[in-house]
């Protein structure tokens, strides 16, 4: 018996939307674009060959970062650069984080460390936190210190801040700033709170 189809299913079940999606990335592969997944990622900001320039972070300031699912799975990894370390971070108000498009946080994990003494590509693991492809996340920091890490990002260019989120709502922001004087990340942001950024970052990625 052919049941009713859901919704991207044909009768006999194959999941349409799984091959458009499939369709889509052969012809992106085949068109020589670089993805996420080439890099063995979930997704990215953007392509980090894009990031050069760098920005020393405000400290007690909550950045966000969205990045967006190439597939559903679930992370436990989240990637920034550092080009200068932190000079003399404050014990436990270093954390690098993850939060869903709904502003509530998922994962986060203290850097305190990493902060202060990695120069390059940071890694840093969280609880496996699922995503789902067709939405959202955004990566966020906060970092306090004597003097804050300086961290790889896009452009700057005057301007920049309506472009880089151009089509995007106050809700929706693909590089924004939240909160200021925090310690931690927040359990929640208020998503009407989001500032966006004048530059094209922070850089992060996820896996």
């Amino acid at each position: 018996m052919i049941t009713t189809p859901t919704i991207g299913q044909d009768p006999w079940g194959v999941d349409l939307n799984a091959v458009l999606n499939d369709l889509q990335d052969q012809a992106i592969e085949l068109g020589g674009a670089v993805r996420p997944v080439n890099h063995g990622l979930v997704a990215w900001s953007s392509d980090p060959t894009t990031s050069n320039n760098t920005t020393t972070l405000t400290g007690g300031t909550v950045y966000l970062t969205a990045v967006y699912p190439t597939f559903s799975t679930n992370l436990t990894s989240l990637y920034f650069h550092i080009n200068t370390p932190a000079v003399t971070p404050t014990a436990g108000q270093n954390f690098v984080g993850l939060y869903n498009s709904s502003g509530t946080r998922l994962a986060t994990t203290d850097v305190d460390t990493i902060s202060g003494t990695t120069t390059g590509l940071a890694t840093v693991t969280i609880a496996s936190t699922a995503v789902v492809f067709g939405t959202f996340y955004w990566v966020g920091m906060v970092f306090n210190a004597a003097t804050p890490p300086v961290i790889a990002r896009g452009s700057g260019l005057s301007g920049i801040a309506s472009v880089i989120n151009v089509g995007q709502t106050t809700s929706t922001y693909r590089y924004a700033t939240n909160a200021t004087s925090q310690t931690s990340l927040p359990a929640s942001i208020t998503l009407a709170s989001n500032v966006r950024t004048t530059f094209a970052g922070p850089w992060v990625a996820v896996s």
